[in-house]
């Protein structure tokens, strides 16, 4: 299972250093900055679970900062820290997003507690905002029958269910793809995550590349569309299907096998995809060289 990653941003690198070499032994991922800008930037390229934010940097404060991680991920719980705390600070801190206000020198067993209520309370949100979609819908056992194939297929899926990498299912339509991905996701070590369906088919490209990468505003001219922050990405360790794959522009599915071979850091493991159609309907393009 991925270790939860903390992004601590403090201009003291003594600082920095006594969090991470903490929250290390807990057996968590740190990122680091020193700056709002470097801050920003990891932000974005390490999708952090949480962040810890000093009060004071060189180039701006964590209430400046705060609006601008929440732009990058809405969801991320964010605790400040400050030496020269006030109430009226603690209460605009609370107002603009951020989880909590802590007094500096904090201690370290305290605030793993609390980073480990906010990891959980987002996890717990993920859930319940995926399970609304399956809600009244009965389990289903996709090995109910007893010829060697289903026997062999099970055995398969038990294993499948215990690694943590990305599984291709093939099969026509209403062969039950969908039914197993949903039963490797179950029991896996991912259960505890939400479960991230996407129908490529029903989806245009850029919609698709949006939902699975999403949108930053050009730099070039204004853009009447908010930044937007993937799907894969807001349910990190959760687990995306992904179906009808097949019919998946060539120059989209490259860049989701780059970006996915980037950054390692979603890794989403089930992709059920339906070749049959597709082949029916005409013979499938070759990927440009």
């Amino acid at each position: 299972m991925t270790k939860p990653k903390i992004l601590i941003v403090d201009d003291e690198e003594r600082i920095r250093f006594a969090v991470r070499d903490f929250l290390e032994l807990q057996d968590y991922d740190v990122v680091e900055a020193d700056t709002c800008v470097a801050a920003e930037e990891v932000c974005r390229d390490a999708h952090p679970d949480a962040a810890v934010l000093d009060y004071g940097l060189p180039d701006g404060n964590a209430l400046e900062l705060l609006p601008r991680l929440k732009t990058i991920d809405p969801d991320l719980p964010v605790v400040i820290l400050t030496g020269q705390g006030t109430i009226d600070l603690a209460v605009r801190a609370i107002k603009e997003g951020a989880d909590h206000f802590l007094m500096k020198p904090v201690e370290l067993p305290a605030l793993l507690v609390l980073l480990q209520r906010l990891i959980e309370r987002e996890r717990t949100h993920r859930r319940d905002l995926a399970g609304e979609a399956r809600r009244g819908r009965a389990e289903l056992n996709p090995f109910l029958g007893t010829s060697v194939a289903m026997r062999r297929l099970a055995e398969q899926a038990e294993k499948m269910a215990e690694a943590d990498s990305p599984v291709l299912i093939l099969g026509e339509t209403g062969a039950g793809k969908g039914v197993l991905a949903r039963w490797l996701h179950e029991h896996s070590s991912r259960a505890r995550e939400a479960f991230v369906d996407l129908n490529c088919a029903g989806l245009s490209r850029e919609l698709l590349e949006s939902e699975l990468f999403g949108y930053a505003p050009s730099t070039c001219g204004s853009s009447p569309r908010p930044p937007r922050t993937s799907r894969v990405c807001r349910r990190n360790r959760s687990s995306a299907a992904t179906s009808t794959s097949a019919s998946v522009p060539w120059c989209c599915a490259c860049r989701r096998c780059a970006s996915v071979a980037r950054t390692r850091r979603s890794s989403p493991p089930i992709c059920w995809s339906d070749w049959r159609p597709r082949a029916a309907a005409g013979p499938r393009s070759t990927p440009p060289p």
